[in-house]
């Protein structure tokens, strides 16, 4: 056997292991890149839910007030539980009359972020 096919002989494997070592990294970040994604997709879905719930809130508020219902909300903080296909889900309704007496309101509804 030459000196030459011994020499190569190392340098072989030395080549599998970079490729090995290569394709191991790629697969690493392929899997963290997907990971990041999805938690990016997930926190913009949790807030365009509690966004809708939260503008659902205000208009019952606006509707029941408008019609003068008698399950009107008041001046105060009132909780309203909306159905949704993960469960029920409390929105918190605060209305304010500014300034007292003046008949104008301003409604603020908050959603949690499931």
């Amino acid at each position: 056997m030459s000196s030459y096919m011994r020499s190569n002989k190392g340098f072989a494997l030395l080549t599998m292991i970079a490729v090995f070592l290569i394709i191991v990294l790629l697969v690493v970040a392929i899997t963290q890149g997907i990971t990041v994604y999805s938690s990016i997709s997930e926190r913009m879905i949790r807030r365009a839910r509690a966004r809708y719930l939260a503008e659902a809130g205000i208009n019952d508020a606006m509707l029941k007030m408008y019609f003068r219902s008698q399950a009107a909300y008041a001046p105060g903080v009132h909780n309203l539980d909306i159905t949704t296909p993960d469960g029920t889900q409390t929105v918190v309704i605060t209305v304010t009359e500014t300034p007292a007496g003046s008949g104008n309101y301003t409604i603020k509804a908050t959603a949690p972020l499931y």
